[in-house]
């Protein structure tokens, strides 16, 4: 009887990273669809169909984070020679290459937008739900900045803001992220007590340091 023996040769760096970004945006296209269903049944106040998609937003939202850890399953020095210089010239043609540049990222931050007044008047009903989806970006935005920390040194600053540390920024952003998800830190426990970031705010650097 013949076998079968699958190929188990171990992805490359490039290959992990370009991977579990793709599962990365699948779940943030995902995220966008939960999250448009739920603003329309808040509106039309179907408040079991809001939870169901809430619920499944804060899923999808652990799984983006899962995701970004899995795409930085290398080495620094692999990072440094393979996957960084994939995302500069002359590999592109453009320089500064950032996440912000998805329509998926993009769109998503539009939508936080538009439901920051929601968020800051949901019924009880929905606390539970939201407040695990509020917990649920804070682990998205845990896994971004360890991914961060594995492949840029302190000090040094992205692709795209060079002169910026990394981490800080991604700090910043996440303030910002946060204060639209949870405005006037609604959310008891909640990390969202700064005011969303005054500058560059529509960028979300995306491990692409």
């Amino acid at each position: 009887m013949s076998t079968f023996a699958p190929n188990m040769s171990t992805p490359s760096a490039i290959e992990l990273w370009k991977r579990f970004h793709w599962a990365f945006f699948v779940n943030t296209q995902g995220l966008l669809m939960a999250l448009s269903r739920f603003e329309r049944f808040v509106e039309t106040e179907d408040f079991e169909g809001a939870r169901r998609e809430m619920a499944a937003a804060a899923t999808l939202m652990r799984a983006s984070g899962a995701s970004m850890q899995l795409a930085g399953s290398f080495t620094r020095q692999e990072y440094k020679d393979q996957v960084r210089p994939s995302m500069m010239p002359p590999e592109l043609e453009v320089a500064g290459f950032s996440g912000l540049m998805s329509w998926d990222h993009a769109s998503l931050i539009e939508l936080w937008r538009r439901l920051s007044p929601i968020f800051a008047s949901l019924p009880d009903v929905l606390k539970h739900e939201y407040e695990d989806f509020v917990a649920a970006y804070g682990t998205l935005a845990d896994s971004h900045s360890a991914v961060c920390s594995r492949f840029v040194a302190k000090g040094e600053g992205s692709i795209r803001y060079e002169g910026d540390e990394a981490i800080e920024s991604l700090s910043r952003f996440r303030k910002g992220r946060e204060a639209m998800i949870a405005p006037q830190g609604r959310v008891s426990g909640c990390p969202a007590h700064g005011a969303p970031a005054t500058h560059r705010d529509e960028a979300d650097d995306d491990i692409e340091s």
